[in-house]
């Protein structure tokens, strides 16, 4: 199967059709989610797949968000029990109370990929790639150099901006990467990379080495894009030291699978005989001649001798990278994948 194929230029204004007369309630919303078979313990040095591209619908909507398969790249703190890693006065320990009492879920994040936004401005039928994270409890998110998670009409400030681009062959809009034409279940791969970049500080805070790096595969792009500065994932703990030395700067990455998050899909509900009916949009998936979709493949997980080793004998002196993933099994380990329950609710 080909690969899909970037836009050269970004997507210009759009003109939004509204699906829905009026919308009531929450909304739907869950996961369809798929398990990981258990890598070794070395393998926390990278994360990818392949997901398919197509577009959901045939129509843009308001208010709907919704990711095409993607993964969550946590930090493992799994030493901690009992110790909320989110300070007073973020967004998680606020709000989020399913998280107590470590709120490890949703402390720092490396999340985003493929998918829809709520708050996008220039919204299409198309999915589209979005470097999505969150390194401070859902405060505050970045998704490209200069701009927010699910974005806005205003760049972020100078203090929380936390990508460095790489590639200078590669334009990156705020609204997220655009696919050309209209792809029909074509592959996209990309994979977080941990690359030493940079050296780590004492602090305080003190900071890492671990810059984890996107790398895209595509039919006119392949290879890597922008890496997240270790100082982004470091900065929660400036005034929080428990949190010293417990972000993706410095702790191990998991992952454990791939999912579509159903975050919010718009409903139109009416009344009768006192029965309630809703109506969700008509959704579309690419299937092949025996009515299958093939959604994620190929999940992989890294160890540090697939590009890190490499990145940082080159970095202190030695022989030049030559920027390859190594593939022997030593460096990278395919996880077997299992179906977990499709699970949907509607608020």
């Amino acid at each position: 199967m080909s690969n899909p194929t970037f836009k050269v230029l970004p997507i210009y204004g759009t003109i939004l059709i509204a699906l829905f007369s009026s919308l009531y309630g929450g909304g739907m919303e869950g996961y369809l989610q798929v398990g990981s078979q258990s890598a070794p313990a070395e393998f926390t040095y990278g994360m990818g797949f392949y997901s398919a591209v197509w577009p959901l619908m045939d129509q843009k909507i308001q208010g709907f968000q919704v990711g095409l398969p993607g993964t969550w790249i946590l930090p493992d703190n799994s030493d901690n029990t009992t110790t909320a890693l989110c300070p007073e006065g973020t967004y998680s320990r606020n709000f989020l109370t399913g998280g107590a009492p470590t709120y490890s879920s949703y402390f720092q994040t490396v999340e985003g990929g493929l998918g829809y936004w709520a708050r996008s401005n220039f919204k299409s039928a198309s999915p589209k790639f979005s470097m999505n994270a969150t390194s401070d409890c859902y405060t505050h998110e970045i998704a490209s150099p200069g701009w927010s998670f699910f974005y806005s009409e205003t760049s972020l400030p100078d203090t929380l901006l936390g990508i460095a681009q790489l590639s200078n062959r590669l334009l990156v809009p705020p609204d997220g990467l655009p696919f050309d034409g209209n792809p029909q279940g074509q592959l996209c791969g990309y994979t977080w990379m941990n690359l030493p970049l940079t050296d780590a500080k004492p602090g305080p805070p003190p900071i890492g080495n671990q810059s984890w790096t996107l790398f895209l595969s595509t039919t006119n792009f392949k290879g890597p894009v922008a890496y997240y500065l270790p100082e982004t994932w470091a900065k929660i703990s400036y005034k929080y030291p428990f949190d010293f030395g417990r972000g993706l700067d410095a702790k191990p990455g998991i992952a454990s699978g791939g999912a579509m998050e159903w975050n919010t899909v718009p409903i139109l509900e009416n009344i009768q005989s006192g029965t309630t009916y809703s109506k969700i949009p008509l959704f579309k998936w690419p299937c092949d001649a025996k009515g299958r979709s093939l959604l994620l493949a190929d999940y992989t997980y890294y160890s540090a001798g697939a590009i890190y080793n490499s990145i940082l004998a080159w970095k202190n002196g030695g022989p030049a990278s030559n920027g390859t993933f190594d593939t022997s099994s030593a460096s990278r380990f395919v996880s077997n994948l299992f179906a977990q329950p499709f699970v949907l609710k509607q608020n």
